[in-house]
């Protein structure tokens, strides 16, 4: 299993997969779901990465001021997901913290906000380019360290491509009060249309 889908596949199908006092009944088909979770956080990488390139953003700050109403619908969700997050944490409910971490890379981060910022790199304005990177960089970082407990190789070295030194010694994410954004959720209302 390792050979064919790795060591965090099957990391994350074991962890995810288990309930305390249960026994796990083994699924070629969901260390494959696995992988396929893993290489969607590969391709999410490395579509920030060419971004980064192209723009030229040098780890700048995420400026208030310059948030589009997506980025503020997307930094106030990752706010939403650390609290779920801690709280399952706490618990040892980690299936929990995987569906909690997976809805919100898949179907908010992927699916929507990464095509939105699609229309901002399509546009003139530089410094709008630079925020939109930076909001990237740090939503991306933040569910990298969320993801390290499960899946500790290839967040690792994700993690080293944008940062300096290891995921395993950096601060874990905490809620960022200036980053609820609760009027954004209006963005949900348009996505649904």
């Amino acid at each position: 299993v390792v050979d064919k889908y790795g060591i965090d596949s099957l990391r994350y199908f074991l962890t995810t997969t288990a309930s305390p006092g249960q026994d796990i009944r083994y699924s070629d088909t969901k260390v494959e779901a696995s992988w396929n979770y893993i290489n969607k956080l590969w391709n999410i990488s490395r579509y920030i990465g060419l971004n980064f390139d192209s723009w030229g953003y040098n780890f700048e700050e995420i400026k208030i001021n310059k948030l589009t109403t997506v980025d503020k619908w997307i930094l106030n969700l990752f706010n939403e997901l650390l609290i779920n997050v801690d709280y399952n944490y706490e618990k040892y409910e980690f299936g929990e913290v995987a569906r909690a971490i997976y809805k919100f890379v898949w179907d908010d981060f992927a699916s929507w906000y990464l095509e939105m910022t699609k229309v901002v790199f399509s546009q003139d304005d530089d410094e709008q380019k630079i925020n939109t990177c930076a909001v990237l960089n740090y939503v991306l970082t933040g569910v990298l360290k969320l993801l390290h407990p499960f899946i500790p190789f290839v967040t690792e070295d994700i993690y080293q491509s944008y940062n300096k030194g290891s995921i395993t010694v950096s601060e874990w994410p905490k809620i960022e009060e200036e980053y609820n954004f609760k009027e954004a959720k209006n963005m949900e209302m348009i996505f649904n249309i």
